[in-house]
């Protein structure tokens, strides 16, 4: 008899290795999350990173074009007006304080579905997602976005932003090609952020605190 009898697992071994790997695989998945967060995100502002927007839009938003999930996109690109008074007067804490509040104030200003990021210093991207720019103008009632008024030292600053928007034009990458899509698309934003570059200082030549469109150039 005792030739024949087989080995039996461990049922509780096996048990107790399968909880540790789930938790293993738990804990790594909390931590790849971390970090597309921290390689994605402005840390300063909370907001995407010229990264994370780069990412988001090229995966996710371009695509839904296609199947016309999306309409259109339009882009935007904000600079802020006076912070370089503000770091040379109080202290670039101070600078700070105002980047964040500009920051809160564009989220504020746009809608939930459309995209923010800080792109680097005082220099802001939008996305605004199915929204013409007849509806751009109509949402603000004006040619520019709201100011948002702080005080330094006591001192009230009335922080306000230059801006230029753009359409963001995609073609269809070869389909043969299917890893070049992501990177077509990088390009893509890129040349709508380029064209809404031009838009901004087309603004800023016309005495600033206002916003305008490529198709003014």
């Amino acid at each position: 008899m005792t030739g024949n009898l087989k080995y039996l697992p461990n049922t509780n071994a096996l048990e107790q290795r399968a909880a540790e790997l789930e938790k293993e695989n738990e804990r790594l998945k909390k931590r790849n999350f971390a970090l597309e967060r921290l390689i994605a995100e402005d840390e300063l502002t909370g907001l995407h990173n010229r990264n994370g927007f780069l990412n988001l839009l090229a995966r996710q938003y371009i695509p839904q074009m296609y199947r016309q999930v999306i309409q259109s996109i339009t882009v935007g690109l904000f600079d802020m007006d006076n912070l370089k008074g503000i770091n040379d007067k109080f202290g670039h804490y101070s600078g700070d304080i105002a980047i964040k509040a500009a920051a809160q104030n564009l989220q504020n200003s746009f809608r939930e579905e459309d995209v923010i990021a800080r792109l680097h210093g005082d220099e802001f991207a939008v996305a605004v997602i199915n929204a013409s720019d007849r509806n751009i103008l109509k949402r603000f009632g004006a040619s520019r976005i709201p100011a948002v008024k702080i005080k330094f030292c006591g001192t009230p600053i009335e922080l306000t932003m230059s801006g230029g928007f753009a359409e963001l034009v995609v073609a269809e990458p070869n389909q043969k090609d299917m890893r070049s899509k992501k990177s077509v698309y990088r390009r893509t934003i890129e040349a709508a952020l380029h064209n809404a570059d031009k838009a901004m200082y087309l603004a800023k030549s016309r005495g600033k605190n206002q916003f305008c469109f490529f198709k003014e150039l």
